[in-house]
């Protein structure tokens, strides 16, 4: 499926679940500045959209972005296999509101790539998915959309009991990093997929064409 085809159905399932919702919960893991959340956040106002950013300077671009809608709940950490403090890794981007949009748990990430550049580290919250899901009383997701350069690999170490509340999932496995093609990480592609299926849900839609060679994004739904 090429790129264009999967951003449509990608749309029109997210729109369908937002309207057969409206008292549930919209979560993004890896926000950014937020301007695709943020937007559906302003034509969905009866549902809570919680939005989750680990490197500060997108995390303020997110704070100011969502400064005047009351549905929306804004969160300076990290989501991961453990409750605690993580090392982040930030590409700073000039051009840029925020941050590099590329920024992960992961150094290795980093290695390789031509626009890396100024690659610092930080020191930022995190929790697993289900510990944040509990802090925040969300027990009924209708979208989560996770796109976090890698951290996919951390939050699905460990139990995602939440999943089974989630509708529908935009997910991105990361790829692109010598890291990520590593034996472990195609064990930990599988078994993300695996716990997927556990929890009830099935693909709808995958992106195979134009984008970069094992670097993939997904919809599931149920």
């Amino acid at each position: 499926m090429t790129r264009g085809k999967f951003n449509k159905i990608s749309m029109l399932e997210i729109e369908k679940a937002l309207k057969a919702s409206p008292g549930s919960a919209y979560v993004d893991v890896g926000a950014y500045t937020g301007r695709f959340s943020l937007a559906l956040a302003v034509k969905f106002p009866r549902v809570a959209f919680h939005l989750i950013e680990a490197e500060n300077k997108n995390y303020q671009e997110l704070v100011k972005g969502a400064a005047n809608l009351s549905n929306v709940h804004v969160y300076h950490m990290a989501i991961g296999s453990s409750d605690g403090v993580v090392r982040f890794y930030v590409s700073d981007n000039k051009k840029s509101d925020g941050s590099s949009q590329a920024n992960s748990l992961y150094k290795a990430f980093f290695r390789g790539k031509s626009w890396a550049k100024n690659v610092c580290e930080e020191s930022v919250s995190c929790k697993t998915f289900d510990s944040f899901c509990v802090a925040e009383s969300i027990t009924d997701i209708c979208v989560l959309k996770m796109n976090c350069e890698g951290g996919e690999y951390e939050i699905f170490s460990v139990e995602v009991g939440v999943l089974k509340s989630c509708k529908l999932l935009i997910l991105q496995v990361h790829g692109k990093c010598k890291k990520f093609l590593s034996p472990e990480f195609e064990s930990l592609r599988i078994a993300i997929g695996k716990k997927l299926i556990d929890s009830g849900m099935i693909i709808i839609a995958q992106q195979t064409k134009g984008i970069e060679v094992d670097h993939v994004r997904q919809i599931w739904g149920r």
